[in-house]
């Protein structure tokens, strides 16, 4: 079995806020029935780039503080 680090307070709230800012796309994307078709696929992609970048760059940045096997 592998020891994980810890991550502190801060980077919780990096990866909170990203977490709520996706589903908050994905709502958008989703809920407003004003929106055509590809206005609503544009917000489904960007939610899922910028999902991808958040985790990416917490996780180039700031390796020490990620769960990982040590």
């Amino acid at each position: 079995m592998t020891a994980l680090k810890k991550i502190d307070f801060y980077q919780w709230i990096k990866i909170l806020f990203h977490f709520l800012s996706f589903v908050f796309l994905i709502y958008l994307a989703v809920y407003l029935k004003s929106l055509n078709l590809i206005a609503r696929l544009a917000l489904i992609i960007i939610a899922f780039v910028h999902g991808y970048d958040s985790w990416w760059f917490i996780y180039k940045y700031t390796p020490e503080k990620i769960y990982a096997p040590i």
